[in-house]
């Protein structure tokens, strides 16, 4: 599994797209979704090194193909898709990309533990009864995304 994800996610004629007055253009130009097959069994350990793999990866090609510019990457779980994504914006917007609170780390591991072990691992995953904080507009009140993000190259 992490060898497909890994070929497609350092594709060499994939373009690294840098808009520094574009935050949304950039990320959305610049992400990746990868979820597991229902015959796949990922560890956090995998997906852990598959993300170290796309990181070094992505530095490279920034200090090679793109003079250094510097930009963040980022992941994290989309909760609803059950998705696994990943992203780079410039450092110039001083921000990532969400419409919601974030939470940025740089813990990687605890970032790949939320979607490897509370989701794709989870049988009864999202099947549990709805947490009676559910604000009217369907958010709980206090409730962070947690955003793995370093600064690269």
């Amino acid at each position: 599994m992490m060898e497909r994800w890994l070929e497609v996610a350092t594709n060499p004629d994939d373009e690294i797209g840098i808009y520094p007055d574009a935050i949304n253009k950039e990320a959305n130009g610049n992400m990746y979704v990868f979820s597991p097959n229902k015959d796949e069994n990922p560890t956090i350990g995998t997906v852990t090194a598959f993300v170290e793999q796309v990181i070094r990866h992505r530095r490279e090609r920034l200090l090679n193909d793109y003079g250094g510019h510097p930009m963040t990457f980022y992941c994290w779980h989309d909760w609803q898709a059950r998705q696994f994504r990943f992203s780079l914006v410039s450092q110039s917007h001083a921000r990532l990309p969400f419409g919601c609170a974030i939470r940025e780390t740089d813990d990687l591991t605890a970032v790949i533990e939320q979607i490897v072990e509370q989701d794709w691992n989870n049988e009864r995953y999202m099947q549990s009864e709805l947490d009676e904080d559910v604000g009217e507009n369907g958010t709980v009140p206090g409730w962070r995304l947690d955003v793995y993000a370093t600064r690269l190259p």
